[in-house]
């Protein structure tokens, strides 16, 4: 049986859209040594040194998720955000690839398909 790698994302689960807290800005600066605006928190792949063609790459990134889960949702989540980590299947991120959609702020995780 083949075991999983364990791939996670996070994920804003409410209206508003994804943002971090002070507290898990600090601690992506503090821990890590990311160099991040404080006062802004906006992270991105730049932020954490990702280079892919998925825009959403660092929401999986096991920083970012160590932070979410060490603070717990509530404290890592920013005003307008409430964010989740959801597990993903292997085959979604290493076939298929896999993108992030949001409505009015509130993200799900999609597996790409091919069209033309």
């Amino acid at each position: 049986m083949k075991s999983s790698k364990g791939y996670q994302v996070v994920l804003n689960d409410c209206y508003g859209g994804f943002g971090l807290s002070k507290d898990a800005v600090s601690m992506l600066i503090d821990k890590y040594g990311l160099g991040i605006d404080s006062d802004y928190g906006y992270v991105d792949n730049d932020t954490f040194g990702i280079i892919d063609d998925n825009i959403d790459a660092y929401r999986m990134d096991k920083r970012l998720i160590d932070v979410v889960k060490s603070l717990g949702s509530a404290k890592a989540s920013g005003q307008y955000a409430s964010l989740r980590i959801v597990d993903v299947p292997d085959d979604v991120v290493d076939i298929h690839g896999w993108h992030i959609s949001d409505y009015d702020g509130i993200d799900s995780i999609h597996q790409n398909h091919w069209s033309a």
